[in-house]
C-alpha cells in the first residue's frame, strides 16, 4: 500500500515535469514570435499553469474526481498545445507542444493512453490548419506526420518497456511462490499454499486440491468463489501432483487470454510441486513412524502401574486415538460397542468376517482400518481417517492389546479384593456413626436433663402447692428420656403441636428461671400482638429456658435479665437480652454448632456446648429461625427465636418484671 503511494506519487512529479517543459517551451515561442495574439496566448498560458497546478497539489480536495482527473489532465494538455498553434503561427514550431501530450499519456496510462493521445494530436492539429487554411503552406503538413511517427514510437518504446516489467513481476511472482511451497511445513500447507497463490498470484478465478479418483474424489483447500461476479469460468485446469492417492491441481479462469498465459506458469509451479509433496509425505510417514513408537511406549508403561479396568481400557482407547485415529472397543460375539469415540456402524463394519490382527479397506471409500485383540471376548478397532494406516500401526496396536488384556486380567483379580474390603469398611463406617448418633442423642438429652431437675429441686423446696409445676417439669423429663431411647439416625424432634401464647410462655420460664438463679427476669411485650404460634409447648418452653439458662450463666450475678417478645403479622420474635461477657463477630455462627464454646469462655463458664445446638434443632423443626447478635466482648449479647403466627382467640396477658423473691412469694400466694 505504501509502495504503491510512492509510486504515484513519483508519476505525479513526472507529469509536473514534463508538462513544466511544455510551459517553458510555449513562453519561448510566445516571446520568438512577434506575429502572434500575445494577450491570448499569454492567457492560455496561464491558464494551462494554473490547470496543471490544481490537478498537482489539490487532488486530495478533488477526491470525488480522483478517477476523471488523469484523463482531464491529458485533455488539457491537448487543448493547450491546440489553442497555442492557433493563436501563434503555424512556422513557430507549435506542434512540438503535442509531443508533451503524448508523452503525458504515455506515462499515464501506457502505450494504449500514447496511441490515444497520438490521435487527439493529431486530430486537434488537423482542426488548427483547417481553421487557418489561408496561411496554410505545404511544409507546415510535415509536423502531421511527425507526430505520427512520434507517438508510434512512443508507443513501441512504452510496450516493449511494459512487457519487461510484466515479464520481471511474473517472474518475481513465480520465484515468491516458489520459495513459499517450499517453506510448507507439511502437505496441507502446501496444498493450501498452491491453491492461495493459483488465485491471489496468478489470477485464477477458483483453484482446489483433488484427492482420490472416481466417486471417491474430495475436494481440499478451495479459494475463490465458484463463480466470481456472476461470471462462468470460460478456461480451466487439471495440473497431477502425486499418483497414490491421486492428487491433482484444479483451476478455473474467466478469461481465456488469462488462463492461457497464467496455465503455463501454474504448471511449471505444480511441477516444482511434485518432489515437494513427496519429500514432505516420507517425512509425515517416518515422523508417524517415531510417534507411533514413543506412543506405544508411553502407553506401555502407564499400562503397567496398577489401576481399575475402566482405567485401563480408557487409555488404551487414547493411545490407539493418538496413533490412529477414532477408535472403540467392541464385543465380536454380540457387536456390541464397549467404549470409544468411533461411530458403532463403522466400529462393527470393520470387525465383522474379520480376524485379528488384521488391516481392512473400506471398498467404497478406500479408508484403512485395524482390528486387534484386547483381551478374551474384546477386539480393539481403529480407523485411520487422519492417514492411511500402515503394518507399524498394526503391530503397535497389537502390542497395546495384549499389554491391555494381561493388565485388565490382573486388575480384575485385585478388584475383587478391593470391592471386599471397601464392603468391610462401609460396614464398619456404618457403625461408628450409629454410635456417634448415640453418643450425642445421650450428650443432648442429660444437658437437658438439668434445667427441669434444677426446677424440680426448687418447686420440691416449696409447699406441696405448687405440684402443678412439678408435674410439668417431670413431664419435660418424661419427653427428654423418650428422646434417649430414639434409634440413632431417626429423628430427634418429635412435635406435638398445639397454639401457644409465645408471650404467657416466656413469663412462666422467667418465673422458673428467676426462682433458681435469685435474678431478676424483665418480661416485655411490643405491641398488642397476637403473640400465639403454632408448636409444640414443652420444646419452646426448652428453648426459652435453655436461652435463660445461658444468659444466667454469661452475666455478672447482680445484672437483670431481659425477655422481649414481638407480634408481627407473620411471626413472633423473642428476645433475650443480657449485659453479660458477649460474643466475638466471628464466633456469632459458629456459637450454634454442636460442642462449640468461645475462645474466651472455655475455662471460665462450665459447660459442654450442647444447648444452643438443641435450641437450633427445635426452632429449625417449628419452621423458624434463630440468630445472635452482640456489639463485642463485654456487651453483653441477644438472643432472637422467630417463630411463624397464628391469630390467637384471647388478647395477650399484661406486661410484668420478675425477680427471684417476687417468684417465690407469687407461687406461694397462687399455692
Amino acid at each position: 500500500m505504501q509502495q504503491d503511494r510512492t509510486d504515484r506519487q513519483d508519476v505525479d512529479r513526472a507529469l509536473l515535469r514534463i508538462r513544466l517543459a511544455g510551459v517553458a517551451l510555449g513562453a519561448t515561442l510566445l516571446l520568438l514570435t512577434a506575429r502572434s495574439d500575445q494577450v491570448a496566448a499569454g492567457a492560455v498560458l496561464l491558464g494551462y499553469t494554473a490547470a496543471i497546478l490544481v490537478q498537482r497539489f489539490a487532488r486530495d480536495r478533488l477526491s470525488a474526481w480522483s478517477v476523471a482527473l488523469p484523463v482531464i489532465g491529458v485533455a488539457i494538455d491537448v487543448l493547450y498545445a491546440a489553442g497555442i498553434s492557433l493563436l501563434l503561427p503555424l512556422t513557430a514550431g507549435t506542434w512540438a507542444l503535442y509531443a508533451f501530450a503524448i508523452g503525458t499519456s504515455a506515462i499515464g496510462f501506457g502505450a494504449m493512453g500514447a496511441a490515444a493521445a497520438t490521435a487527439a494530436s493529431i486530430f486537434a492539429y488537423d482542426v488548427v490548419i483547417a481553421l487557418r487554411a489561408e496561411e496554410l503552406r505545404p511544409s507546415d503538413l510535415w509536423p502531421v506526420q511527425l507526430l505520427l511517427a512520434i507517438g508510434l514510437l512512443v508507443a513501441e518504446l512504452v510496450w516493449a518497456a511494459t512487457r519487461g516489467e510484466t515479464a520481471r513481476r511474473r517472474i518475481r511472482t513465480f520465484t515468491l511462490a516458489q520459495r513459499d511451497l517450499i517453506a510448507a511445513r507439511d502437505e496441507a500447507e502446501l496444498f493450501d499454499r498452491l491453491a492461495d497463490h493459483s488465485v491471489r498470484s496468478f489470477g485464477a478465478a477458483a483453484a482446489w486440491i483433488e484427492v482420490g479418483s472416481g466417486t471417491g474424489v474430495s475436494v481440499r483447500h478451495r479459494r475463490g468463489p465458484a463463480s466470481p461476479g456472476g461470471r462462468t469460468p470460460t478456461t480451466a485446469v487439471s495440473l497431477p501432483l502425486a499418483d497414490s492417492p491421486e492428487t491433482r491441481l484444479r483451476a478455473t479462469f474467466t478469461d481465456t487470454a488469462t488462463g492461457e498465459s497464467a496455465g503455463h506458469v501454474l504448471r511449471d509451479l505444480a511441477i516444482d510441486a511434485v518432489p515437494l509433496l513427496r519429500g514432505l509425505r516420507e517425512r509425515s510417514r517416518l515422523g508417524h513412524a517415531n510417534a507411533t513408537l514413543d506412543r506405544t511406549l508411553e502407553g506401555v508403561r502407564a499400562l503397567e502401574r496398577d489401576r481399575v479396568t475402566n482405567a485401563v481400557l480408557a487409555e488404551v482407547l487414547s493411545i490407539a486415538t493418538a496413533i490412529v485415529g477414532p477408535a472403540a472397543l467392541v464385543r465380536p460375539a454380540d457387536g456390541t460397542v464397549v467404549a470409544g469415540d468411533l461411530q458403532p456402524q463403522d466400529a462393527i463394519a470393520l470387525v465383522r468376517d474379520t480376524r485379528p490382527p488384521a488391516l481392512v479397506r473400506d471398498r467404497g471409500t478406500g479408508a484403512t482400518g485395524a482390528v486387534v485383540s484386547a483381551g478374551v471376548g474384546l477386539a480393539l478397532v481403529a480407523s485411520g481417517t487422519r492417514q492411511e494406516l500402515t503394518d507399524d500401526d498394526l503391530r503397535a496396536l497389537t502390542a497395546l492389546g495384549e499389554i491391555a488384556a494381561a493388565a485388565a486380567e490382573r486388575i480384575a483379580e485385585r478388584d475383587r479384593f478391593v470391592q471386599r474390603a471397601d464392603v468391610l469398611e462401609r460396614q464398619i463406617a456404618t457403625l461408628g456413626e450409629q454410635l456417634r448418633a448415640k453418643d450425642d442423642a445421650v450428650a443432648s438429652a442429660v444437658h437437658e436433663l438439668r434445667t427441669p431437675l434444677t426446677s424440680v429441686h426448687a418447686y420440691a423446696q416449696l409447699t406441696s402447692r405448687n405440684l402443678q409445676a412439678v408435674q410439668q417439669q417431670v413431664k419435660q423429663l418424661d419427653r427428654l428420656i423418650a428422646d434417649l431411647l430414639r434409634t440413632p439416625g431417626a429423628s430427634r424432634v418429635g412435635l406435638e403441636l398445639a397454639d401457644v401464647d409465645l408471650l404467657h410462655e416466656a413469663k412462666q420460664a422467667g418465673r422458673r428461671v428467676a426462682l433458681v438463679s435469685g435474678r431478676r427476669v424483665n418480661v416485655n411485650a411490643t405491641g398488642t400482638g397476637p403473640f400465639t404460634v403454632r408448636a409444640d409447648r414443652s420444646r419452646i418452653e426448652q428453648v426459652i429456658e435453655n436461652l435463660l439458662s445461658n444468659a444466667v450463666k454469661f452475666s455478672p450475678n447482680d445484672e437483670e435479665l431481659d425477655v422481649e417478645v414481638d407480634g408481627a403479622e407473620h411471626e413472633v420474635v423473642l428476645a433475650v437480652t443480657d449485659r453479660g461477657s458477649g460474643i466475638p463477630s466471628d464466633e456469632l455462627q459458629r456459637i450454634f454448632d454442636r460442642y462449640y464454646r468461645g475462645a474466651n469462655q472455655r475455662d471460665s463458664v462450665a459447660g459442654e456446648g450442647i444447648g444452643l445446638a438443641v435450641a437450633r434443632e427445635i426452632v429449625t423443626a417449628h419452621g423458624g429461625r434463630i440468630w445472635a447478635a452482640s456489639e463485642g466482648l463485654g456487651k453483653g449479647s441477644t438472643f432472637f427465636v422467630a417463630l411463624p403466627v397464628v391469630q390467637p382467640d384471647a388478647v395477650p396477658e399484661p406486661v410484668e418484671s420478675i425477680d427471684g423473691r417476687g417468684a417465690v412469694e407469687k407461687a406461694a400466694r397462687q399455692a
